[in-house]
């Protein structure tokens, strides 16, 4: 027996050498000696409701930077109500402020690289930017947020996984900040009501804002792809404002808008030397609201059922004399 809790407590020293806990202000980080860096692993203080994290930690007389918030650091921290997290910050781990209902304030750095599932989940937070420096948004990371209105993504060069934001009822705004080109989908909102995208929009990705409760939409100057099923069945979409510039409007991109009233054209580049595929196949489909529609000036081509039973359709702009009309584009339109 002996022989074994000597075992254990060599165990025990030789894992304490290589890491260390310095405490300040209530939080406490664990120093890595070896990578000579220090993560914030736990606070010491039911009552704390303001956290400033130090971008260093002096430790043996040495600073060392903070790179981590670990893994449930701060969970269920309810008197929590800001933090301020520095740019040495890179990895925000799972469950890091999970269930920390009074949290309102949260700035993340354009340091970040990682932040895992569920860190923000249950906060009090009313609105979001992402970092540029954020490739990959976990799913579920800010589930459950009820207070979360508004979130903003500074970077179209990011995979966000579906159900991020799960559960936020209130999650109204989705802003693409200028310099994003490639609009993205984030799936599992369903409750969007206003969307900004950026003059630098190139692009609008398959199945962009799928189900939302967006009313109106003025896609910018600079489009020139709308992909497929991109506006489908936005229910509450009555007026949509396209340029010139767009040469592709996807299959199915705007399919069961039924209280669209009206698609007008302003601004944009006319590109007559272009192949893409024009107006795809059902991209209108059953839009009964419709009353009109003015073509982009660089649509060569109305595929195939584009406007399938646009019941109300009355008017048709096509500025492009070399545009072609598929069969059956116009059918059962009354």
């Amino acid at each position: 027996m002996k022989r074994i809790l000597c075992s254990l407590i060599c165990l025990v020293s030789a894992l304490s050498s290589l890491a260390d806990e310095v405490v300040i202000d209530y939080v406490g980080y664990d120093i890595d000696l070896s990578s000579k860096t220090a993560k914030v692993t736990n606070y010491y203080n039911d009552d704390i409701s303001v956290i400033n994290i130090p971008s260093s930690v002096t430790y043996n007389g040495a600073k060392i930077p903070v790179t981590t918030i670990g893994e449930f650091a701060f969970n269920e921290c309810k008197n929590l109500t800001s933090i301020t997290i520095p740019n040495s910050v890179t990895t925000i781990g799972e469950c890091a402020f999970f269930q920390c209902k009074n949290l309102t304030s949260v700035t993340i750095p354009n340091s970040v690289t990682s932040i895992g599932r569920y860190a923000f989940s249950g906060c009090g937070i009313t609105s979001i930017v992402i970092p540029k420096s954020l490739k990959h948004l976990e799913e579920v990371t800010f589930s459950k947020c009820p207070q979360l209105k508004s979130v903003t993504f500074t970077s179209s060069d990011i995979e966000v996984d579906k159900d991020a934001f799960y559960g936020c009822e209130n999650f109204k705004e989705l802003i693409y900040a200028e310099g994003c080109t490639k609009i993205f989908a984030v799936i599992g909102t369903g409750g969007l009501t206003h969307v900004v995208l950026p003059s630098t929009a190139t692009s609008i990705e398959k199945g962009a804002f799928e189900g939302e409760n967006i009313t109106s939409i003025v896609i910018p100057a600079s489009v020139t792809h709308i992909g497929d099923y991109a506006f489908s069945e936005c229910e509450s979409l009555k007026t949509v404002t396209m340029p010139n510039s767009v040469i592709s409007i996807g299959e199915g991109a705007f399919w069961d808008c039924k209280a669209l009233v009206s698609v007008s054209v302003s601004g944009g580049t006319t590109n007559s030397n272009n192949d893409g595929i024009g107006i795809g196949k059902y991209a209108f489909w059953r839009c009964s609201s419709l009353k009109t529609f003015a073509v982009p000036a660089s649509i060569k081509r109305i595929g195939e059922s584009a406007f399938h039973d646009c019941t109300g359709l009355t008017s048709v702009t096509i500025p492009n004399p070399n545009a072609t009309i598929a069969q059956f584009a116009f059918y059962n339109c009354m």
